[in-house]
């Protein structure tokens, strides 16, 4: 199953980095259920954001964070999750649950020791 899941995934990067990002997403989402890989979730909080999916992608990069990988791997995850976070406390059309599910994360980061 590991390498259908790598397979997957690497179909729904190419295809994401070529613009296709309905079908990347169903490949990533496909190898994120067989393989848990922090690279596969951090790459689909990815094709989440550019389609403008922020709680979506939040909720990845979290997954990817917690599912580990290489030390760049997880930095990026933490980053970009950071990012997404922020974004969703300033959007003025966040909603309650929204922004204090953004606060959370915001907290839970910075108990972690770098």
């Amino acid at each position: 199953m590991r390498l259908v899941a790598l397979a997957w995934a690497r179909m729904g990067w190419a295809k994401f980095q070529r613009g296709e990002n309905l079908s990347a997403m169903q490949f990533l989402q496909s190898a994120w259920l067989l393989s848990q890989s922090g690279t596969v979730a951090n790459r689909l909080g990815q094709v989440f954001e550019k389609q403008g999916q922020p709680e979506k992608a939040r909720h990845m990069y979290a997954l990817a964070v917690a599912a580990g990988g290489s030390p760049n791997e997880v930095q990026d995850s933490r980053s970009r999750l950071d990012r997404v976070a922020r974004t969703l406390l300033s959007a003025p059309a966040a909603d309650a649950g929204t922004r204090r599910e953004a606060r959370r994360t915001r907290r839970s980061r910075q108990r972690r020791p770098s």
